[in-house]
């Protein structure tokens, strides 16, 4: 027959403080200037919607930004980064390729993969938390 062992109540204290160690490291994220945001928005093309395109955000090391890049899918003209890819706040440089409307469903041809136009404009991320950001971009 056998007999249950008697556990040591330290086990069990232990136990609760890990767990409570991770809870509040999960919980405090990140502190200090360079906390990221998460970012959404609108994105125009000579003042018009983008319809379908990628925005991806770079930090911009020349002027004093070394946090990391996320990257956002533009459907009608709005974009959301994804949470575990959040954007460090300061100088970036956002990278917009614009696709071609597809003639036929929602797939690109390989012709109109050469279509795809790429832009490049430098932004100032604010600090504080979420942030809806609108990129303009000009075709000139």
């Amino acid at each position: 027959m056998n007999r249950p062992q008697k556990r040591n109540p330290l086990t069990w204290v232990f136990g609760l403080i890990l767990v409570a160690g991770m809870v509040w490291i999960g919980l405090s994220g990140f502190s200090g200037e360079q906390d990221p945001n998460a970012v959404w928005g609108t994105v125009l093309l000579d003042g018009e919607p983008v319809e379908k395109g990628q925005l991806m955000f770079l930090p911009d090391e020349e002027n004093g930004n070394s946090g990391g890049k996320a990257f956002a899918d533009i459907r009608k003209g709005r974009y959301s980064t994804m949470p575990s890819q959040p954007v460090s706040p300061g100088p970036c440089i956002a990278i917009i390729s614009v696709y071609p409307q597809p003639k036929v469903g929602d797939q690109l041809t390989l012709a109109q993969l050469s279509q795809i136009e790429s832009y490049q404009v430098d932004v100032d991320i604010p600090k504080g938390g979420a942030t809806d950001f609108q990129v303009n971009i000009s075709s000139q």
